[in-house]
C-alpha cells in the first residue's frame, strides 16, 4: 500500500523549479556518499571511530559513544549507513520526510561538538534554500531586481 503523495513533493518539471530539485538530488547524494564512506570504515577500519565523540561537550554523549558504539563499532557503523542510505532514498521519493530527517540528522551531528556547526549551518541553509526553491520555484527570480 502506498502512501498518497502530498502536493508538495510534486516538484513541477519548469526550469524554474530545477534549482531545487537538483539540490535535494545532491543532498541525496552526499547522503548516499556517506553510507558508502560508513560501510567502508565498518568493513575496513571501524577502530577509526573511536574519537568521534571526545570532542562532544556532554559527558554522556561521550560515555555512550564510548559505552555502546564502540562495543560494536562495526554493527552500529553498518546501521548508520542504512540510516543515510534510507534517508537518501526518502529524499527522492518522499521529499517531506526526507528534508525532516535530513535537518534531525544535521542537527544531532552538533552533539559531538561545536566544531560540527562549521558544517552544520552552510549544510542546512542549503536545505532550507531546497525546500524553499521546490515551494515556491519563482521565488529566486522574485529576489532579483527587475
Amino acid at each position: 500500500m502506498r502512501a498518497p503523495v502530498t502536493e508538495w513533493e510534486k516538484t513541477p518539471n519548469t526550469p524554474e523549479s530545477r534549482p531545487g530539485l537538483a539540490l535535494r538530488y545532491g543532498i541525496a547524494a552526499i547522503f548516499a556518499g556517506g553510507a558508502l564512506i560508513h560501510t567502508g570504515l565498518a568493513l575496513f577500519r571501524p577502530s577509526v571511530y573511536a574519537p568521534f565523540a571526545d570532542e562532544s561537550p556532554f559527558a554522556w554523549v561521550r560515555n555512550a559513544w564510548r559505552d555502546v558504539f564502540m562495543t560494536q563499532p562495526r554493527l552500529w557503523a553498518l546501521l548508520l549507513a542504512v540510516g543515510e542510505l534510507l534517508i537518501a532514498v526518502l529524499l527522492v521519493t518522499r521529499a517531506v520526510l526526507g528534508y525532516v530527517l535530513v535537518i534531525l540528522f544535521t542537527l544531532s551531528l552538533v552533539l559531538f561538538g561545536w566544531g560540527f556547526l562549521l558544517w552544520s549551518g552552510p549544510f542546512l541553509a542549503a536545505v532550507l534554500l531546497a525546500m524553499i526553491l521546490e515551494r515556491q520555484p519563482d521565488a529566486a527570480a522574485r529576489r532579483r531586481p527587475a
